[in-house]
């Protein structure tokens, strides 16, 4: 699942949208919990830690004021998904940015 997510190359692509990402994303994290929530929930964790780390990063790169603060990253991602759970597939599962 990872190396998935390594390939769409996210963490550099500072020229697309949030929005844009999560169109990209969420159609292969639905595969995954259609599938794997059915049989092994927990192998679900990492990969939503693992989307979210790769936001946090994403964050830094795109906006200047995150550049050298992933604690603010971390916040900001957290506040976006407490007021848009719709927006990631993961999100919606758990109770923001980590997975129930």
């Amino acid at each position: 699942m990872r190396e998935r997510i390594r390939r769409l190359k996210l963490r550099k692509r500072t020229e697309v949208t949030l929005d844009d990402i999560a169109r990209e994303i969420n159609p292969i994290v639905r595969g995954w919990i259609a599938y794997y929530g059915q049989y092994s929930r927990s192998a679900l964790y990492p990969m939503a830690r693992y989307i979210n780390e790769t936001l946090y990063v994403w964050f830094k790169r795109k906006y200047k004021r995150f550049r050298k603060r992933l604690g603010q990253a971390r916040l900001f991602v957290a506040k976006i998904a407490r007021e848009n759970r719709k927006l990631f597939v993961h999100w919606q599962l758990g109770n923001g940015t980590e997975l129930a």
